[in-house]
């Protein structure tokens, strides 16, 4: 079972008859505000 993260679990038809799933970006951006960009300090 996958976990659909705020909604961001995406359908991808690869070919007919196969299929795949991933997270997108841009539907993670719009649930979460601010990243941080440099984890060093």
């Amino acid at each position: 079972m996958t976990h659909n993260l705020f909604d961001s679990l995406q359908d991808l038809t690869i070919s007919e008859g196969k299929s795949s799933k991933y997270y997108s970006l841009p539907a993670l951006e719009t649930r979460i505000r601010c990243l941080p960009l440099n984890f060093a300090g």
